[in-house]
């Protein structure tokens, strides 16, 4: 029998007035954590003292987790993080902009400016510094938490995430770590924030969405300065730090800017403004009908057949370029689905050199479609993008559409589960490449155009870096965009899971929550239905008998809200950086509650307000953040934070009053020179 002490006894009983305290403190703080963790019993865990150490420990199945030796182990793991994200040490994550804002408009224009008065420059800096303090960490599993009572004890940290998805776990943690003084700082200083996930969490999938939710409410501290611990490195966090950075690039090219959004509004207003035809909710009758969503991959040449043999049975949408591919293929398609905003839309169009055959077919599309577009078509629909201003403007949950981007085929997909469809079939889909000469489908444009940006997108080997699996576990190359929409549409899948099943049969890329089907499998999936029937009569009462419009008498009010927005929203930020010192900590505390402040009061009220500036004061933030990472003076810095405020005061300043110009005059598609202009090109 082994002998306690006085003083081992007396750790054992702090542990227990430790859990007590903690629940108490959980009670007021955090309610969800103490209701389940008031009566939590442990059962394949348990803490206990070890006695040599004098240290309490956590033992499973007898065994200590941190092989006797629980805060020698946190003091290494701590250790090795130092070593690398130390004070003044030198890291890369995402880079600094020093280019790239080269569009004739107004917002890349002042963003191109700002740049020029930064005194860091690509070829003399290429890593940030890390400050004195943590903008955003992360600790994966929690454990007894001594890594993370020493790490918050001696750092500066203004955002700390915790992740446990073991309840176990964190429910030893109430014996080991004293919560309420390591939280104390964090709710007492308005700059900052602790946030916690606690397990379990069974679907892998969903503690990747809660986690990057969270960072995503911190951009851009995230993605440039968030650290993280994968304590113990378990096989779970590493997974999740594997997926945190796979989406991280995706992340950065879909922020969006002032530009696209105010040339999507100008187009929706022009589009509003001709009495196009608006989406109406589906009929049951319909929606057996198979439908089939044609992208232009490379691996539409090897399924064609599939397609011509079932056509009159299915509703065929070639989307954006794919119709150059069914036309070569002598397949007309039911409907045809644009997306772009582009004129590109417009000029891919016209490469056809088939008017009548192109204007037979119905067009889809959302509101923000070039207005020049719906010229070639005499039956045209349009629907509201869920996360557009116009849909805040005009829309409803009838003709809003959510994720349906990035791409067209996204889009469309999007439109089709927003309807009900039980069956989308996926040709031509492909979000990859097996090989990059090879990058779309016989029959493309893209091999024989000499329209500039179409031959931009056809060099496809500078921008597929990253690594996906395809449909036969083989290794392909995709492009940030194209990651973005395969992941979209396994969002997608997994939403509409209980209504309609996606059946991808592209022989690209592994699309998560889809049904890849093999030829001979794809002619056993269709049902013997009377589909052709069917068809025709859905696109009699969506399109061609569809008599629902907007209201253009609401359009000068409705706009007036949004200016009335924009105004307030400029004027809250404006007061926010103007408050700011001009030094690299108040610069972080600043952009953390510009960015907090969209996300946790902007979103959820005006959501579609939200997606149109968004990405605006997400470049803005970019710029100065990083750029004031890599400065190694504090004078340098103090003059860079000073120049920033005040360029972006008046850019802000400047956007309220340019939005006023664009949106404040009569519509018509004649005189607007913004009608037969690009982004690239002079106002």
């Amino acid at each position: 029998m082994i002998d306690i002490t006085a003083s081992q006894i007396n750790v054992l009983k702090n542990a227990d007035t430790r859990r007590r305290e903690n629940l108490e403190f959980f009670r007021d703080f955090h309610t969800k954590i103490y209701d389940r963790f008031k009566d939590y019993k442990l059962e394949k865990y348990h803490v206990s003292l070890n006695t040599n150490l004098g240290q309490l420990d956590i033992y499973h199945e007898g065994q200590s987790i941190y092989a006797d030796r629980p805060i020698a182990f946190a003091k290494e793991e701590l250790a090795d993080f130092y070593s690398k994200y130390g004070e003044k040490k030198k890291f890369k994550t995402l880079p600094a902009p020093f280019g790239g804002y080269n569009l004739p408009r107004y917002f890349h224009q002042r963003c191109s400016q700002l740049i020029k008065k930064s005194p860091v420059n690509r070829g003399t800096h290429t890593s940030y510094i890390m400050p004195n303090f943590y903008p955003l960490m992360i600790f994966h599993g929690i454990g007894a938490g001594y890594h993370v009572q020493e790490f918050l004890a001696s750092n500066n940290v203004i955002n700390c995430l915790l992740v446990e998805n073991n309840e176990e776990l964190f429910a030893a943690s109430l014996y080991t770590v004293d919560w309420k003084t390591l939280c104390q700082p964090f709710i007492k200083d308005k700059n900052k924030n602790i946030h916690f996930i606690v397990g379990p969490i069974e679907e892998e999938s969903r503690l990747f969405a809660y986690e990057f939710k969270y960072l995503s409410m911190h951009c851009p501290l995230y993605p440039i300065t968030s650290f993280l611990i994968n304590h113990r490195n378990e096989d779970i966090y590493e997974r999740l730090t594997q997926k945190i950075n796979e989406d991280t690039t995706a992340f950065a090219t879909v922020w969006g800017h002032y530009d696209d959004e105010i040339y999507q509004l100008n187009s929706c207003l022009h589009n509003l403004t001709s009495d196009h035809k608006i989406i109406k909710p589906n009929k049951p009758e319909f929606i057996n009908t198979p439908i089939f969503v044609i992208g232009g991959g490379p691996s539409l040449s090897d399924r064609i057949k599939q397609v011509k043999e079932n056509k009159d049975d299915a509703i065929i949408i070639s989307c954006g370029t794919a119709i150059h591919s069914l036309y070569h293929y002598g397949i007309k398609p039911d409907l045809h689905f644009e997306l772009e905003s582009h004129l590109v839309t417009l000029n891919h169009l016209k490469e056809l050199k088939d008017d009548e055959w192109l204007s037979s077919i119905p067009i889809i599309g959302p509101t923000q479609i070039p207005p020049r577009v719906f010229t070639l078509f005499k039956h045209k629909l349009m629907y509201f993008k869920s996360e557009s201003s116009t849909n805040f403007l005009f829309g409803n949950k009838d003709t809003a559409i959510a994720r349906g981007t990035p791409t067209c085929t996204n889009g469309a997909i999007a439109l089709f589960l927003h309807w009900g469809f039980k069956k989308i079939f996926l040709f031509g889909i492909d979000m990859g490449y097996k090989n990059t000469a090879n990058h779309h489908a016989k029959g493309s444009l893209y091999y024989n155009t000499k329209d500039k940006v179409l031959l931009a997108g056809a060099n496809v080997d500078h921008e597929a870096t990253v690594s996906i699996t395809s449909v036969n576990g083989e290794p392909m190359k995709t492009k940030p965009i194209l990651y973005t929409a395969k992941r979209m549409i396994e969002t997608s899948a997994l939403l509409y899971k209980k209504t309609s099943t996606i059946y991808n049969c592209s022989n690209g890329a592994k699309i998560d929550n889809t049904i890849w089907l093999s030829e001979e499998e794809f002619n056993l999936s269709l049902e013997e239905i009377d589909s052709k029937s069917m068809k025709k009569d859905f696109i009699e009462y969506e399109i061609i008998n569809n008599k629902n419009q907007i209201n253009k008498t609401e359009i000068e009010s409705r706009i007036e809200i949004l200016e009335s927005n924009l105004n307030t929203l400029g004027q809250h930020i404006i007061s926010e950086i103007s408050s700011s010192k001009n030094e690299l900590y108040s610069l972080t505390c600043t952009i953390n509650n510009i960015s907090r402040f969209l996300e946790v009061q902007l979103k959820p009220s005006l959501p579609p307000f939200y997606f149109f500036i968004r990405g605006s004061i997400w470049h803005l933030l970019y710029i100065g953040y990083s750029h004031a990472l890599m400065m190694e003076s504090y004078e340098e810095v103090e003059d860079w934070v000073s120049t920033w405020k005040t360029e972006s005061i008046d850019t802000i300043s400047g956007l309220i009053k340019h939005f006023s110009s664009v949106v404040n005059k009569k519509y018509n598609m004649n005189n607007d020179p913004w009608t037969w202009t690009s982004t690239e090109e002079p106002e």
